[in-house]
């Protein structure tokens, strides 16, 4: 399906069973909750709440009807919101991975996963693919024909296509060396270590803003067979 064709519905995370239906979640279940304006009530920043039962009318503390960086009510995204992946390195196939019959086969088998079978040994760093890829347009120079950028190991700005320039300490080998930096695992046992390549996301940003950003990130194909997993992390931080 082209994007352009996409539904518009909303998807829950759980409904995820593709790539395509993975784009579908960011763009609609994903993007309403963390960068629309509209509180868990569906009230919007900034609105007068009233004085039913004896509660003074307040209005959250922003200056427009939109709160940048809000989610759910009073909550506060700190920081960029980051969708980043692992890569796995495209090699040659092992026998015990093609079939007999088929290893002869005038076929170029391709294979994109781990070399070990056993599901435990998920993540190699011999395996991880570290090289810059693909050809991403930043929505914010969309109109300029020069302006792609490849999606970097360390992370890119989704809205401005900006490479990260990361001090030692910030870079993903160094995150990944941090005893408080938790490892993701999957139902069966796979552990996956920080994500790299990343994209960012600006929550002060307009919610059309981040939403041409998930869009660009799916017309220049951010997900390629290399990808392992996927990833998107953000930090909310709740006053009471």
């Amino acid at each position: 399906m082209q994007w352009k064709y996409a539904p518009s519905f909303a998807k829950t995370f759980m409904d995820v069973a593709t790539v395509e239906e993975y784009y579908h979640w960011l763009q609609s279940g994903f993007l309403h909750s963390a960068f629309s304006a509209g509180t868990f009530d569906n009230k919007y920043g900034g609105e007068n709440i009233g004085n039913a039962g004896g509660i003074s009318s307040f209005k959250w503390p922003c200056n427009t009807t939109w709160c940048p960086g809000n989610i759910m009510g009073k909550n506060k995204i700190i920081g960029a919101v980051r969708i980043s992946q692992i890569r796995n390195v495209q090699r040659s196939c092992s026998n015990d991975e093609i079939p007999k019959a088929l290893r002869n086969s005038a076929h170029p088998w391709r294979c994109y996963g781990p070399s070990s079978r056993n599901p435990s040994q998920s993540f190699h760093p011999q395996d991880e693919d570290r090289a810059p890829y693909g050809s991403y347009h930043p929505p914010g120079n969309l109109y300029r024909s020069n302006a792609t950028t490849p999606f970097f190991r360390e992370g890119i700005v989704g809205w401005t296509g900006k490479k990260l320039n990361l001090t030692y300490d910030k870079t993903v080998d160094a995150q990944r060396k941090l005893p408080t930096m938790v490892s993701v695992t999957k139902h069966l046992g796979s552990t996956f270590p920080v994500g790299s390549h990343a994209v960012l996301l600006d929550p002060t940003q307009l919610v059309e803003e981040n939403a041409a950003v998930l869009n660009q990130i799916w017309k220049n194909d951010y997900i390629t067979l290399q990808t392992r997993a996927v990833f998107v992390d953000l930090v909310i931080y709740s006053p009471a």
